[in-house]
């Protein structure tokens, strides 16, 4: 089932079940001049610019930030260039980790689709860098 929502991520109100085997799909429609969307993009300016320092980098290990639905103790973010994707990180990763490392880890703990979706956007990237 899917879950709509105004209210602020880890409100409890509308949100997604990010336990383990739970509902992980959250849709929502959020205003524009929302605090929750200042808070988004609050998070997305943060791991942007941290991509922009570490420009080598494809994975990035952070606790989650204020306004992000605290899923896990960390959060993943794979960097596609100029898109990124976050998955919530319910085990430790190793910190001090290679990308590769962190590749490694997040395809074993991953749910299949998730997987496949990292594959078929990487396959994507590649294509149009050629």
């Amino acid at each position: 089932m899917h879950k709509t929502s105004n209210a602020p991520a880890g409100s409890g109100e509308g949100a997604a079940d990010c336990r383990p085997g739970g509902d992980k799909t959250q849709l929502s429609t959020i205003d524009p001049k929302s605090k929750l969307a200042r808070s988004l993009e609050r998070i997305a300016a943060n791991d942007r610019q941290w991509f922009e320092r570490h420009p080598k980098r494809r994975w990035r290990i952070r606790p989650p930030l204020p306004g992000e639905y605290p899923c896990g103790p960390q959060m993943a973010v794979r960097s596609f260039g100029p898109a990124r994707m976050r998955f919530p990180v319910w085990g430790r990763i190793p910190l001090g980790l290679t990308d590769r490392g962190v590749e490694l880890f997040m395809r074993a703990v991953l749910p299949p689709e998730h997987v496949r979706l990292l594959d078929e956007i990487e396959a994507i990237m590649r294509e149009a860098r050629a």
